[in-house]
């Protein structure tokens, strides 16, 4: 072979080369872009719903308030309102005016530094100069006319304050809202950025009350990528996202993907170069995709129970519960929440064994019936609690299984688990055992609504689920099923699911044998 000919094959082989290497970098600028912006999209769909979460805080801090002022009995407003101030740490204030005497509660000249305050604070509406009528200085009314009430948004030296009113005939009382309790709520539920995003609470005069994310400089403020607006429960304030160096770091991968094509470049890599690029797109996008919906709906999943352990503890430990029938109350929530968090952790912890493939076992012989009614008993409260009514249904000799002991458990609680959230309203719970054949077939059986032929394919799949949206209803993060039928089947069994005769679910797991050994029957809760 002559050197014209070498020459010629390799420009062959280069030219295409070059060409391939000029329209990748093309095409990978291209994406990282697109996939800069498609970051950028998702930090504003998590921006906005964390503004949602802040907006709902603050509603359901007023609609309380608001109960609790529609329950002031005719006539004894003033000691109603007292007492409430004492008892209720979002009540900072309290006020009685009417019209024709001016300001009955605080009476200027006989009250404390704090309530002299207050009435310079809203003079404005205790002179009679501005409306208490909705439109005006922010306020946002329940009805209109000589019964009206709601909240009005107050600003004070660049200050905001909500003041919630209920007019009774010529009478206006009302409340002042304690700002510093209401906004710890906030922070409680204040989400939690992506990875290289940093999340600011700011208020009308702009200055930052709560940072989330970012390096931990806190003297320095997030470029305001994502600017979402509070209003029109906190007027003037928004949430802030701003993107780190972090936010793309991710995106950077795909240069070791050009230098792989451009070294192991070949005639049919100019063929299969496209298809590679476009398969690893898709997968990297997928991979994204669920680990942004994991994340989120495991930290919407956590925040929840925390939140909720963090605001009791927080008021049993400061002393501000007197009584003693509401702090048990409060213990117990506490304690129902625990549990429902460590729950939730376990299935987190088994997913990630189970992917790794490092979920060990200890099969054992094991009394279906004597676990299935143990566990029934021990969670019998939380069916009655959801209003289901939990029933032990064993047709003849239960047979003992070969089973871990652990793996069951877990199974028979995602099951339960997911009865209380998607099939309360059926107001039935029956689990049965069964032998057929070789197999034991243990039965959670419920009333509730079902699930449609489209979603029974993808039951079991891993991160589904059939409203994946943060505000649905049932919380989850689409772990449950598959973890259960994973570990079914790492011990010999299975998880299926059936329509139940007459309405409702059934999900059976099944279970080998356990030659030679056959058990008794023991009771769960009563039918």
């Amino acid at each position: 072979m002559g050197k014209r000919a070498i020459v010629v094959y390799w420009l062959m082989l280069l030219l295409p080369a070059a060409a391939l290497a000029v329209w990748a970098l093309f095409m990978l600028r291209h994406e990282e872009e697109r996939a800069a912006g498609q970051v950028v999209a998702a930090a504003r769909l998590r921006a906005d719903a964390g503004a949602d979460a802040l907006r709902w805080q603050v509603a359901i801090a007023q609609s309380e308030l608001s109960g609790l002022m529609n329950s002031a009995p005719a006539g004894g407003e003033a000691a109603y309102l007292l007492e409430l101030r004492k008892r209720h740490a979002l009540v900072r204030n309290v006020f009685i005016w009417d019209e024709e005497s001016g300001l009955l509660y605080p009476r200027p000249g006989e009250c404390s530094g704090e309530e002299s305050r207050f009435i310079a604070r809203y003079d404005a509406l205790f002179s009679g100069r501005d409306s208490w009528d909705a439109g005006e200085k922010g306020a946002k009314a329940d009805t209109v006319g000589r019964n009206a009430g709601g909240w009005l948004s107050w600003f004070e030296e660049n200050r905001l304050y909500m003041l919630g009113w209920k007019r009774s005939g010529g009478t206006v009382f009302g409340i002042e809202l304690d700002w510093p309790v209401l906004l710890s709520r906030l922070v409680a539920a204040f989400p939690q950025p992506g990875e290289g995003w940093t999340w600011e609470l700011v208020d009308g005069a702009g200055f930052p009350m709560h940072r989330a994310g970012g390096d931990g400089e806190e003297a320095n403020a997030p470029a305001a990528d994502i600017v979402v607006t509070l209003d029109p429960e906190m007027p003037h304030w928004r949430l802030v996202a701003g993107a780190g160096p972090g936010a793309f770091a991710s995106r950077s991968g795909g240069v070791m993907v050009v230098g792989g094509l451009m070294v192991a470049i070949l005639g049919v890599s100019i063929v299969l170069g496209g298809g590679l690029l476009a398969w690893q797109a898709w997968l990297q996008r997928r991979d994204a995709m669920r680990k942004t919906s994991f994340v989120s709906n495991v930290s919407h999943e956590l925040k929840t129970p925390l939140t909720a352990i963090r605001m009791y503890s927080e008021l049993l430990s400061e002393g501000r519960v007197k009584e003693e029938e509401k702090r048990r109350r409060y213990l117990d929530v506490i304690s129902q929440e625990s549990m429902r968090l460590t729950r939730l952790v376990n299935n987190v912890l088994d997913f990630s064994r189970l992917e790794q493939g490092r979920k060990t076992y200890s099969p054992e012989n094991i009394d279906v019936c004597e676990a299935a009614g143990r566990l029934m008993r021990e969670h019998e409260w939380r069916l009655r609690d959801a209003g289901m009514e939990p029933r032990w249904d064993v047709s003849g000799a239960a047979m003992r299984v070969r089973f871990d002991r652990d793996a069951l458990e877990q199974i028979l609680l995602n099951l339960l688990d997911n009865a209380v959230k998607y099939a309360a309203a059926g107001g039935e719970f029956v689990l049965s055992v069964t032998r057929e054949g070789d197999s034991v077939f243990l039965r959670a059986m419920d009333r509730g609504p079902g699930v449609s032929r489209q979603h029974r394919g993808r039951l079991f799949e891993k991160f589904f689920r059939g409203d994946a949206s943060l505000s649905a209803p049932n919380a989850g993060c689409g772990l449950g099923l598959s973890i259960a039928r994973q570990l079914a089947r790492d011990l010999g069994g299975d998880v299926k699911y059936e329509p139940r005769e007459g309405g409702g679910s059934c999900f059976a797991l099944v279970m080998p044998v356990a030659t030679g050994e056959e058990g008794k029957v023991t009771g769960g809760p009563a039918a």
